[in-house]
């Protein structure tokens, strides 16, 4: 899942520098408040036991300081929509920042440039594997609900069909997601 938001946050980037390089500001709130969702009802929610150290502390350290850099990045790009909120919550972030590093730590937010994106950090392939994730994610929270099946009450079986070869390995590389936020104790594709 890591490699999965870095990768979404290198794509946000550079999508948002090209739109403010050709002054289409309009189009860059939409992707933000997108790729917020991404990051708090996704990334966030599926790394809640790493984050809290159930996991061992180096999966607490990476998951975390994977959140706090993409969480920094994202607040940069956000500090000339929203400026007031972005400056209260960089400086708060600023106590993790290391006072050499002049691409990150400044007086004020504002201060900063909108960050480079690495090509080698885009991966369009882990973040199509993780949409298809959700989207079954989704579309079984659908089901349950139109058969009035708590999601507490445990599935013994969940079989998704997919014509595409390829979504079903993705499904089966990232089946313990779907079993865990499924509820379900078995997950075939």
């Amino acid at each position: 899942m890591d490699k999965w938001i870095i990768a979404a946050n290198q794509h946000l980037i550079k999508f948002v520098r090209t739109e403010m390089d050709n002054y289409r500001l309009y189009n860059v709130v939409k992707h933000m408040l997108q790729f917020l969702e991404q990051l708090t009802n996704w990334y966030v929610r599926l790394n809640r036991s790493r984050m809290k150290g159930e996991e061992g502390p180096e999966e607490q350290f990476t998951s975390l300081n994977t959140l706090f850099d993409v969480l920094l990045n994202t607040t940069i790009m956000m500090s000339c929509i929203t400026p007031f909120l972005s400056e209260y919550i960089y400086l708060n972030m600023k106590n993790g920042i290391s006072g050499e590093d002049k691409n990150y730590f400044a007086d004020s937010i504002h201060f900063l440039n909108i960050p480079q994106y690495e090509d080698k950090l885009l991966n369009e392939r882990i973040e199509k594997m993780v949409e298809r994730m959700q989207s079954a994610i989704e579309i079984g929270r659908k089901i349950r609900d139109q058969k009035n099946k708590s999601i507490k009450t445990p599935l013994s079986k969940v079989t998704i069909v997919h014509s595409d070869k390829q979504a079903g390995e993705d499904l089966t590389t990232l089946s313990s997601y779907i079993k865990d936020e499924l509820n379900c104790l078995e997950f075939e594709v």
